[in-house]
């Protein structure tokens, strides 16, 4: 009563009793009242008409949820389809890749058992080798002991022209093709055009490095175009001159190409060593720059497309030959001169299944010329299907 004063709390609280009993004596009035009465009923009316449009309400909501929820389930519908056809498709491309697989284990299985081969051979070569150094250890410790020898005398030495043509006609019988016979002598012979014609021990070490660069200057399709030989040093000087004023690029002979000229020398001063017609051989010691494998890429599509359907203009093979060559080269990955030189018997059925056999064939005439065919290394096989 907001007082201490017990007199006037209890004024106060009878103020308030007579205004508490004035309200409920109106409320028992106005309920007494038939106005009253239908108010009331007119808002319990209402009232229940809010509820019942609240109830419909409710279910318009519901209904709309539940269409939008069948629309998103189909909106998933569709995407989850169009996952599943993309999904078809890396499958499809999956097993073509394990199809491509699949042939290539069966080819490679075919080159493991010849590398098995090969490795076998090179491990027999290795212990050999090892057994030569051990020797030529041994005899480079008993040498030292024993005065140098006196120096060939220059005079009673062949000249290089002399011991060329028998050097060159024994070589070749232990060479594995004609081609690689053919190249030894005409590298023979540029050296003979390149440095000149002198006592074999008279050449030093700057004769030999004049070859080589020389060589390295030589373009790679010496030979190759002409009917009648070409002197060395002229085709220089051609191609020389064609890229200084003629703006062409020239490709010259490969550091490969150039080493493998320079062992054919190398064999020949091996060869005169022992005989002592020289000292020591002036070709040892040259570095050659050694060539990136290029990496083999399987040819796409497109380019297959491409290549069978270029419209055929020479006369000198017909289109099947080619397609025939093309699709065995395709398949096996054999040289474009072994496919040419394969015979009936050549096509072989084993227990893993047909197989090429590469292997030396007896010479054929053709055009009048002797055509003899070696392959590059020893017989092998590929498979076939």
């Amino acid at each position: 009563m907001r007082t201490t004063s017990r007199v006037t709390a209890t004024a106060r609280a009878g103020m308030v009793y007579g205004m508490v009993e004035q309200i409920f004596q109106d409320c028992r009035d106005m309920s007494e009242t038939e106005e009253y009465i239908r108010t009331l009923e007119d808002a319990l009316t209402t009232s229940d008409g809010i509820i019942s449009g609240q109830d419909d309400l409710i279910t318009i909501l519901k209904r709309q949820h539940e269409l939008r929820r069948v629309t998103d389930a189909l909106t998933h519908y569709s995407e989850f389809s169009a996952f599943i056809q993309t999904q078809a498709e890396k499958l499809r491309d999956i097993g073509r890749r394990i199809e491509d697989l699949n042939h290539k284990a069966i080819l490679n299985q075919g080159r493991l058992a010849e590398a098995r081969n090969t490795r076998n051979e090179l491990t027999e070569a290795i212990k050999q080798i090892a057994s030569m150094a051990t020797g030529m250890m041994t005899m480079a410790n008993q040498a030292q002991s024993i005065p140098p020898s006196p120096s060939v005398p220059v005079d009673e030495t062949p000249k290089f022209s002399e011991i060329m043509e028998s050097y060159a006609e024994s070589k070749s019988k232990e060479l594995k093709n004609e081609r690689d016979s053919r190249v030894m002598k005409v590298t023979l012979a540029q050296f003979l055009e390149i440095v000149g014609d002198k006592p074999l021990a008279s050449y030093k070490g700057k004769d030999a490095h004049l070859f080589i660069e020389t060589m390295r200057r030589l373009p790679n399709n010496y030979g190759k175009n002409s009917i009648t030989p070409v002197p060395v040093l002229d085709s220089i000087t051609s191609a020389d001159f064609q890229e200084k004023h003629a703006g062409k690029d020239i490709p010259r002979l490969s550091d490969a190409t150039v080493e493998k000229r320079v062992t054919f020398l190398r064999s020949l001063w091996d060869y005169m060593l022992p005989i002592g017609h020289v000292e020591k051989n002036i070709w040892k010691g040259f570095k050659f720059k050694s060539e990136k494998v290029r990496a083999v890429e399987d040819w796409s599509e497109e380019n297959l497309t491409r290549l069978m359907s270029y419209p055929w203009t020479t006369r000198t093979f017909s289109r099947t030959t080619y397609a025939f060559v093309t699709a065995i080269a395709a398949y096996s990955g054999m040289r474009q001169s072994e496919i040419c030189h394969l015979r009936c018997e050549d096509f072989v059925h084993t227990d893993d299944g047909w197989m090429i056999y590469i292997q030396e064939h007896p010479p054929v005439m053709v055009n009048g010329k002797e055509v003899k065919f070696s392959p590059k290394w020893r017989v092998r096989k590929t498979p076939w299907f």
